[in-house]
């Protein structure tokens, strides 16, 4: 089972909880991930951590991510995609790394969210940053400067010594200094995946995400909440599917089976055949002895 995906980066914005705690949100939206193919290779275990360079088994599967215009690929590269049957062009062919089993992926097939992610899940973010130009050291790596006093000039944002005398006589490999900030690949850790919608293939991660909209990012599965994160959908402007609205609005069956009608207090009884003759008699002994009198 695959644990990585790619998705663009669309915007961040904010979202509630069912408690009413406020969450910033990235919005992402993931486009059509096509495996390209699937090769078995030894490569170093990243999470080995001993001296020894031992090598281990891994899948190394080719994603094409994304869509566009099969003109504007090269020659090498529409080959490749031809054999596996995939007629549109892809913004990046990218691999991924898998030291599971994944004889349940094939070649050519379309990978979908539902098979890699689900709401509650935490991830690893992969971008690059935004690209900020030459920097200073103050900016790049947060130098304090020198004093603005004690005889000196212009000298508040100065790198300050940047090594000894004659010995070493060179700088050393490493050392911070101004150059080129930002424009290098990011890893974000611990986002939580809040909600998912398979309609539009979007994905809400709590939180910001390396790198300017439109990027592609890497989300790798890391783990999974015991307990999701539950959203106010109507605060966070997600529309309720239409099984959710029917479920919402429909009210409760009403028993429609007809009920015995109760007879009315001032409605006397239809007298029978057998009632009729019975006060027939009794007004006849009444009436006799008034006769016998007179």
């Amino acid at each position: 089972m695959l644990s990585q995906l790619f998705a663009t980066k669309i915007s961040m914005a904010q979202a509630w909880t069912s408690a009413g705690k406020r969450l910033p949100i990235t919005k992402c939206k993931v486009e059509d991930n096509r495996i390209v193919s699937i090769a078995q290779k030894q490569v170093k275990d990243r999470q080995d951590t001993s001296p020894v360079y031992n090598r281990t088994a891994c899948q190394i599967i080719e994603v094409a991510y994304g869509s566009k215009k099969m003109k504007s690929m090269s020659k090498p590269l529409k080959t490749r995609l031809e054999k596996v049957n995939i007629a549109a062009g892809a913004k990046q062919i990218k691999g991924i790394r898998e030291y599971s089993d994944v004889s349940s992926v094939k070649e050519g097939e379309v990978l979908s969210i539902s098979s890699i992610l689900q709401v509650g899940d935490i991830v690893a973010v992969q971008g690059r940053s935004k690209g900020k130009g030459f920097a200073g050291v103050v900016k790049r790596h947060g130098f304090a400067g020198g004093p603005a006093t004690h005889g000196q000039t212009d000298r508040e944002r100065a790198p300050g010594s940047i090594g000894q005398g004659t010995t070493p006589g060179r700088v050393y490999k490493g050392h911070l200094m101004a150059g080129h900030m930002g424009d290098a690949l990011t890893t974000v850790k611990g986002l939580i995946v809040v909600h998912i919608d398979e309609t539009s293939n979007e994905i809400w991660l709590s939180g910001p995400t390396p790198g300017a909209n439109k990027g592609i990012l890497r989300l790798t599965k890391v783990g999974s909440l015991k307990k999701a994160i539950l959203l106010n959908k109507a605060a966070s402007g997600i529309k309720e599917d239409e099984k959710e609205k029917e479920e919402t609005t429909t009210p409760a069956k009403e028993d429609t089976t007809p009920a015995a009608e109760a007879k009315p207090e001032s409605e006397a009884p239809t007298p029978t055949d057998e009632t009729k003759e019975a006060t027939v008699a009794e007004t006849k002994e009444k009436t006799q002895p008034e006769e016998t009198t007179k």
